[in-house]
């Protein structure tokens, strides 16, 4: 939807200003990035930011994000996408192997 969301802006803004580009671009790119799974803490990080910068300085949104509310949604969303990072079936799996999350089990105490 965020790629999607970028051709919205380079589309439907006659001449657009280099700002909107930047965002337009970052947003097509990183939607493309997310949905292979291709470097997806950056591309979610990417997403955050543009999503911030387009509330702030409010660059009129086409489209299903037309609000400052909703842009701003869209940080906590790609926060907790780059902190989790891709799955299982992503191109970063496949290139850079997955991480696990080894857990030891607990030792007892004998000395109680």
């Amino acid at each position: 939807m965020v790629a999607a969301q970028g051709v919205l802006y380079l589309a439907s803004h006659g001449e657009p200003a280099a700002g909107v580009w930047l965002l337009g671009l970052i947003a097509i790119v990183s939607g493309v990035g997310l949905v292979i799974g291709l470097l997806t803490s950056i591309c979610a990080f990417l997403i955050g930011l543009a999503g911030a910068a387009a509330a702030v300085h409010w660059i009129p949104v086409p489209g299903p994000l037309g609000t400052p509310a909703s842009l701003l949604a869209l940080v906590p969303v790609a926060a907790g996408l780059a902190l989790l990072g891709p799955g299982a079936i992503s191109c970063d799996a496949v290139l850079f192997g997955r991480r696990e999350v080894i857990i030891p089990p607990m030792v007892k105490d004998s000395h109680h």
